[in-house]
């Protein structure tokens, strides 16, 4: 038996129970939404893992998503939130 199925679905489990946590452990003051772009890359990162059979584009799904996590990060911490 392979094991990368066993990966996937043991990635995409975390991923939810994140999510399922995430969304019921909140503070009540403050409400954090999913900026577009954060929403895009959190889309390709888990289509880069859907699509792992193909390396070079999970890969390139997985980065891609990791990119504009990073380009978002910055976009916040310079004060240019809209």
């Amino acid at each position: 038996m392979d094991t990368s199925p066993v990966y996937i679905v043991i990635a995409l489990a975390a991923f939810i129970v994140l999510a399922i946590v995430l969304f019921f452990v909140k503070p009540k003051n403050k409400q954090h939404k999913l900026s577009p772009l954060i929403s895009l890359s959190f889309g390709l990162t888990l289509a880069g893992i859907f699509f792992g059979e193909e390396r070079w584009l999970g890969y390139s799904l997985i980065g891609a998503g990791v990119l504009l996590a990073l380009a978002e990060l910055l976009r916040k911490r310079s004060g240019r939130v809209s």
